[in-house]
């Protein structure tokens, strides 16, 4: 029995550990403000894993109204794709943030990939899985959003 206690105090530190890292490392996004809701709980993700932002998060036509917002985005990408997917039907203000922490990490890692990609996102799609997804599931509890071929007008 004292065997099994220790093994479980053990578990409960290495568990503990993992939630309490340093995530200043400044490449990472930062969860906007809060969330929707949840609970936090140690670190797990929550700013759009409660309803509706969940929803519209992974709504088929997220992705191209994402990708849509980053490619008129103004010079500060970050603040204006936040404002845009804002514009989402049931994207809270804190889910928004995630992506537009996402928008700024595409621009600053995938930059050269992802503002000319055309119809050939392959290239983008590739840097954005290496560089910014997973602090964008981090933050946001979900998946990115499918790279979607570059507006033409």
């Amino acid at each position: 029995m004292l065997r099994k206690d220790i093994v479980v105090a053990f578990l409960a530190l290495a568990v503990g550990a993992l939630g309490c890292g340093d995530d200043s490392s400044g490449t990472g996004a930062t969860g906007g403000s809060g969330g929707s809701g949840g609970s936090g709980g140690g670190g797990l993700p929550t700013a759009c894993t409660d309803e509706p932002d969940l929803s519209a998060a992974t709504s088929a036509e997220f992705p191209a109204q994402f990708w849509a917002c980053y490619d008129t985005a103004d010079m500060d990408v970050v603040l204006s794709v936040d404002s845009c997917v804002q514009d989402t039907p049931g994207l809270s203000e804190g889910c928004a943030g995630c992506y537009g922490d996402y928008a700024g990490c595409v621009d600053s890692n995938c930059g050269d990939s992802c503002n000319s990609r055309g119809a050939d996102v392959m290239p983008c799609g590739e840097c954005v899985l290496a560089e910014c997804n997973v602090d964008l599931t981090s933050c946001s509890g979900v998946g990115s959003p499918a790279v979607q071929p570059q507006l033409v007008e």
